[in-house]
């Protein structure tokens, strides 16, 4: 008599119906699902693996998500970001989102951010729920999420795509002595520097493997607020979508990580905001505008230097040789022949990303002074100069 009381009380007919084989769940039942109801997830990114983690989380019977994106949907998002169509473009990714979490689950409160997450908002958007899910790419801001949820006590599920290879890990865990277990920082202590680590945006992905990822980080949060067992706690599990290869790596908390080894109130909370690939503000190559380049183009005074592979190459390309980072000394010869030969040595690439490492590389280890870059690579040519050349 008291569980069909509690039956009733605490979830309505519809609930029962609706998550029926959530409920047939021993580590779910009734007080699985009441905990999820009265739970909020805050997701960070409404790309590639937020779009899936808002998907599940929504479907699950989640009380409240919070999702915070800046950007707008573009129509290079629609392979992997599964949420969109076509007739979302230009308009914001949070609100595409939260108007499909409405039309999924009407019952879960959504927090709409359509702002880009810095140190001066983290706190008091963080502190609004109690478990974070990294959906981002870029690192700066990976590494505000994980300090603030140190500072303030939350788990992270953290996810990371690149290509064919899928990375979850989950941080900051209570543990039953009352301590956090390990932290983003215990095994990745710094923010990379800028231009070492490309983003899907220059690498690629296949569209497949963020649902992949995103689906075993809503899943992670889920066994998080039911209580279940986890087997990637304290462990990095990696996925190779090419191979079907996996592995889990166990990691410890680190007495000389520079944030969990700290006090709350120690915690500085201070980054220089980049995109994951994206220039360094040391950097002293110069950059060309597309104009500019079109200009000595016509008048023979540059040679162009592609560093993308070659089935890039064929996509778009304003001509030039291609020549890889690894096919440098390779090409020492012919590198050094043309600088001398022209004015210019321009360096370009998708997005003028890879093409800063390029340059710095042989200016440094080649003694190439008049190296420059096109500034924007052929995406802004694309746009500012030959509108029939494909963004891509």
């Amino acid at each position: 008599m008291n569980e069909k009381k509690l039956t009733q009380g605490s979830l309505s007919k519809d609930d029962i119906s609706r998550y029926s084989r959530q409920l047939l769940l021993r580590e779910i039942g009734i007080d699985g699902q009441v905990r999820l109801r009265q739970s909020s997830v805050l997701v960070v990114g409404a790309g590639g693996l937020g779009c899936p983690v808002v998907q599940y989380l929504a479907a699950s019977g989640l009380g409240c998500i919070g999702i915070i994106d800046s950007d707008r949907v573009d129509i290079s998002n629609i392979h992997r970001q599964t949420i969109f169509t076509e007739y979302d473009c230009d308009e914001y990714k949070a609100e595409k989102a939260m108007a499909y979490i409405k039309a999924r689950n009407s019952g879960c409160q959504v927090n709409c951010y359509t702002e880009f997450l810095t140190d001066h908002n983290a706190q008091q958007i963080i502190d609004k729920h109690e478990i974070v899910i990294d959906c981002t790419d870029n690192f700066s801001v990976r590494y505000l999420i994980n300090d603030v949820c140190v500072k303030l006590g939350k788990p992270l599920v953290s996810g990371a795509i690149q290509k064919f290879s899928g990375q979850i890990g989950v941080y900051n865990i209570e543990r039953e002595n009352g301590d956090r277990g390990p932290c983003f920082r215990c095994v990745f202590p710094e923010v990379p520097p800028a231009g070492l680590i490309q983003n899907c945006e220059e690498a690629g992905v296949i569209g497949a493997l963020p649902g992949i990822i995103g689906a075993m980080q809503s899943l992670e949060a889920i066994k998080l607020i039911i209580g279940a067992e986890s087997g990637i706690h304290a462990k990095i599990f990696e996925f190779n979508a090419l191979t079907y290869n996996t592995k889990k790596y166990s990691i410890r908390k680190s007495s000389s990580c520079p944030v969990c080894s700290k006090d709350a109130d120690e915690i500085a909370l201070e980054y220089d905001f980049y995109s994951c690939g994206t220039d360094d503000p040391s950097n002293d190559i110069p950059d060309l505008e597309p104009d500019k380049i079109k200009a000595l183009i016509d008048q023979n005074r540059i040679s162009l230097i592609d560093v993308r592979p070659r089935h890039e190459h064929e996509i778009a390309n304003i001509g030039g040789r291609i020549i890889e980072m690894q096919d440098v000394n390779a090409n020492k010869e012919y590198l050094l022949s043309e600088s001398k030969k022209y004015d210019h040595l321009v360096i370009y690439c998708k997005t003028g990303k890879r093409s800063l490492n390029f340059a710095k590389h042989i200016k440094e280890n080649l003694g190439i002074d008049n190296v420059v870059r096109l500034k924007g690579g052929v995406t802004r040519w694309a746009q500012e100069i030959d509108n029939s050349m494909p963004i891509y």
